[in-house]
C-alpha cells in the first residue's frame, strides 16, 4: 500500500496552499480525500487483528458455500424463498467483506488526484500567493 501518511501530509500541504481559494469547495474536496485516506488507514489496521481475520475467513467460507449451493441446487431442493434468503445473506456478507478487503485503488486514485492538484498549484501559484 502506498504510504498513506505521506499522502495525508501532501493533502495537508495543499490545504495550506489553497487556504484562500476562489472556490472554497477545493479545500472541502481535499478534506474529503484526507478523510478517505484516514478511513482506509483505520480499516488497514483493523484488518490485521486476529479476530477480524478469523471473522473474514469464516465469511469467505460461508460465501463460497452459498455460491456453490446457488449454482448447483435444483429448484426442487431449494425453493425460491430459500434461494432469495441465501442471495440476500450472501450480498450482506460480501458487503461486510468489502469493508475489510483493503482497497489500494482508493488510495492510488487519491494520490493521482493529489498529484494533479500539486501540479496545478505549481503552474498557478502566483494566483494563490498574496
Amino acid at each position: 500500500m502506498t504510504n498513506s501518511k505521506q499522502i495525508i501530509k501532501r493533502i495537508d500541504d495543499l490545504i495550506g496552499k489553497f487556504s484562500n481559494p476562489a472556490d472554497p469547495s477545493d479545500v472541502e474536496t481535499l478534506r474529503e480525500w484526507r478523510k478517505e485516506v484516514e478511513r482506509e488507514m483505520l480499516n488497514d489496521s483493523i484488518r490485521e487483528t486476529p479476530s477480524i481475520k478469523l471473522v473474514v475467513e469464516k465469511l469467505k467460507d460461508d460465501v463460497a458455500e452459498m455460491t456453490y449451493l446457488l449454482n448447483h441446487a435444483k429448484s426442487q431442493k431449494l425453493p425460491d424463498t430459500e434461494r432469495d434468503r441465501i442471495i440476500d445473506k450472501k450480498e450482506l456478507y460480501l458487503w461486510f467483506l468489502g469493508i475489510f478487503a483493503g482497497n489500494d485503488k482508493v488510495i492510488e486514485e487519491i494520490e493521482k488526484k493529489v498529484k494533479v492538484e500539486e501540479e496545478f498549484f505549481e503552474q498557478n501559484k502566483e494566483s494563490y500567493i498574496s
